[in-house]
């Protein structure tokens, strides 16, 4: 399996919602109450996945459906076969 590292969707995402809402990725963690190092190691391959749980707050933190995750890994595994 290959390492996904800064192309993982699921950061892409999220880095992309706070371009458009104006926030950095440190501040979206502390707002949510989020360890910088949740989505730094998303970023960096040290993790593939986020929890449903923290799918679900961040999808309400920028007011947007949590299928925009998930459409991003369908992407990834369509993108990979």
């Amino acid at each position: 399996m290959s390492r996904i590292g800064v192309g993982n969707p699921l950061y892409s995402v999220i880095e992309n919602l706070c371009k458009d809402k104006g926030v950095g990725v440190c501040q979206m963690c502390n707002d949510l109450g989020f360890r910088n190092s949740l989505i730094s190691d998303l970023k960096h391959g040290r993790s593939k996945t986020l929890s449903m749980q923290s799918i679900w707050k961040i999808a309400q933190y920028f007011g947007v459906s949590v299928d925009v995750f998930f459409e991003a890994a369908e992407d990834l595994l369509v993108s990979e076969s």
